[in-house]
C-alpha cells in the first residue's frame, strides 16, 4: 500500500491535469457542436461536396484530439483506482472528488464520442446513398459534355491556324521566302503541344463509356445517356478527324522545301552571232568576254567591239545583249 506522502504527490500532481482536462473537452465540445450542425444541414440539403469536407474535417480535426481526451481521462482514473488512502483521510476524500470528477467527464466523452462515430456512419451512408442515386454519375456526364463541346472547337480554331500556316507555307515556295517558310514549320512544330491529342481524347471517351454503364441513373437518364453516348461518339469521330486533318498539314508543310534556281544553260556563241547577223565578223572569244561581265563595263566590251572590227550593232541587238544574263 502507497504511503500517504505518495498519494498526497500523485494527487498534487494529478489535480492540475484534471481541470485541465475539463477545460479542454468543454472547448472541444464547442467546437464539435458547430460541426455536427453544418454537418447535419448538408445532409439534409443532400450537398454531396459539404458532406465530403466536413467528414474529413470530422475524421482528422475533430475525432482525434476528442479520442485522447477519453484516452487521458481513462488513464488517470486508472491511476487514481490504484491508489489505496486511508479510511476518513482526506486524501480519500481527494481521490473521491478527482474519481467523481473524472468519471463525469468519461461519461460525457464516451456519449459524445458514441455521437460523433454515429455522424460519421451517417454522412458516409449519405455519401454511399448519393453515389446509388447517380449523382456522381449526373456530374460527369455534364463534365463529358462540356469537355467534348469545348475540345471540339478548339481543335477546330487550331486546324483553321494550321490552315494559314499551310497558305504562309505555299506563298513562301512560290517566293522563295526562306524566313516565311520558317515561320510556317515553327507553326506547326507548335501542333505537337496542343491537348488533348486524339489518343488521349479517345482513351478518356472509352472510360466514360465503361464507368456510366454502372452508374446509379433513374431508367429514364440511362435511356437518354445512351442517346447522348451516341452523339459523343459523332462529336470523337469528328475530333479524331480534325486531328489527322492537322496532323496531314503539318507533313505537308516540313516536306516543302525552297529549291535553288538553276543557272541559265551557257549561250550558243555561234548562234548569238548568227542571231546578231554577225557571221562574218571573228567576234566570238570578244563576246563571250563581255558576257562574262555586267553594266557599263559590258557597254564598254561592245563600244569596243564595234570599233575593233567595224561594225554597229543595232539599237535592238545592243539592249538584248545588256539585258542577257551574265554568264
Amino acid at each position: 500500500m502507497a504511503v500517504a506522502t505518495d498519494i498526497s504527490q500523485t494527487l498534487k500532481e494529478i489535480a492540475p491535469k484534471a481541470a485541465q482536462l475539463q477545460k479542454d473537452a468543454e472547448e472541444q465540445k464547442k467546437k464539435i457542436q458547430n460541426l455536427v450542425n453544418d454537418m447535419t444541414k448538408a445532409m439534409n440539403e443532400s450537398n454531396r461536396p459539404m458532406i465530403e469536407r466536413h467528414l474529413k474535417t470530422l475524421e482528422t480535426l475533430k475525432l482525434p484530439p476528442y479520442a485522447n481526451l477519453l484516452k487521458e481521462t481513462n488513464e488517470y482514473l486508472a491511476e487514481l483506482k490504484q491508489l489505496e488512502p486511508e479510511d476518513g483521510s482526506e486524501d480519500l476524500k481527494r481521490v473521491n472528488v478527482l474519481t467523481n470528477s473524472l468519471g463525469e467527464l468519461q461519461g460525457k466523452l464516451e456519449r459524445n464520442f458514441d455521437r460523433l462515430k454515429l455522424l460519421e456512419d451517417a454522412a458516409n451512408k449519405a455519401l454511399e446513398q448519393s453515389a446509388k442515386d447517380g449523382s456522381k454519375a449526373t456530374d460527369e456526364w455534364a463534365a463529358m459534355e462540356a469537355e467534348l463541346n469545348k475540345i471540339l472547337k478548339d481543335a477546330k480554331t487550331l486546324r483553321a491556324s494550321l490552315q494559314v500556316a499551310e497558305g504562309l507555307a505555299n506563298d513562301a515556295i512560290k517566293a522563295g521566302d526562306e524566313d516565311d517558310l520558317a515561320r510556317a514549320k515553327g507553326a506547326a512544330d507548335r501542333r505537337a503541344t496542343w491537348k488533348p491529342n486524339a489518343t488521349e481524347v479517345l482513351a478518356n471517351w472509352s472510360t466514360f463509356c465503361k464507368k456510366c454503364a454502372s452508374q446509379g441513373l433513374s431508367k429514364e437518364l440511362q435511356e437518354q445517356l445512351t442517346r447522348d453516348r451516341a452523339r459523343y461518339q459523332k462529336i470523337v469521330i469528328e475530333i479524331v478527324d480534325v486531328n489527322q486533318e492537322m496532323d496531314d498539314a503539318v507533313k505537308r508543310i516540313h516536306a516543302k522545301k525552297i529549291t535553288a534556281a538553276k543557272p541559265p544553260p551557257p549561250i550558243d556563241i555561234k548562234q548569238l552571232k548568227h542571231a546578231l547577223g554577225l557571221d562574218k565578223y571573228p567576234i566570238d572569244g570578244d563576246l563571250k568576254n563581255a558576257l562574262k561581265i555586267q553594266g557599263t563595263a559590258r557597254a564598254n566590251a561592245l563600244n569596243l567591239m564595234e570599233k575593233k572590227y567595224n561594225f554597229k550593232f543595232t539599237d535592238k541587238n545592243r539592249a538584248s545583249l545588256m539585258s542577257a544574263k551574265q554568264q
